[in-house]
């Protein structure tokens, strides 16, 4: 049983300063074009489709900058097609736990790099695809490179 899910998008952070007097908190919206190989009995397709997120960032010292923690909830629809074969895998998750440090280099420029897991929680699969066949946990390693306006 193997999934191996990616992501390649656009991220979009809103901060809206400190809530307690240090560090920061932003809201986050990202919207990525997904990949995924589906892998069950014989059988293996690749996929492609979209995810949305939106959540919250939470900076320990700094207002937009330094270790952070972050939590989304997330839509991802993925569509197969190969081998005279369709079908569809749908999720909705809402255990995204990241951490990150946030690198900024002068005023506008930064380097996010992050590692994480999410929990899926699976919608029927449409077509061939079988739920049973993809796992429901997946680790998560990222990097941003990020500009400020």
């Amino acid at each position: 049983m193997a999934s191996n899910p990616s992501q390649y998008g656009v991220s979009f952070e809103l901060n809206k300063g400190s809530l307690f007097g240090k560090g920061g908190n932003s809201s986050i919206l990202q919207v990525a074009y997904g990949t995924m190989t589906y892998e069950g009995g014989n059988l293996e397709v690749d996929g492609t489709g979209y995810v949305i997120e939106v959540g919250s960032r939470g900076y320990f010292k700094e207002k937009d900058f330094g270790v952070y923690t972050q939590n989304t909830l997330a839509y991802g629809n993925i569509q197969f097609e190969e081998l005279g074969l369709k079908g569809t895998y749908s999720y909705f998750s809402f255990l995204n736990p990241t951490v990150g440090y946030k690198f900024k280099f002068g005023k506008n420029l930064s380097i996010d790099p992050s590692v994480g897991v999410q929990w899926v929680i699976q919608m029927k699969g449409s077509g061939f695809v079988d739920n049973n066949n993809v796992d429901e946990w997946a680790g998560r390693f990222g990097i941003k490179v990020g500009y400020t306006f």
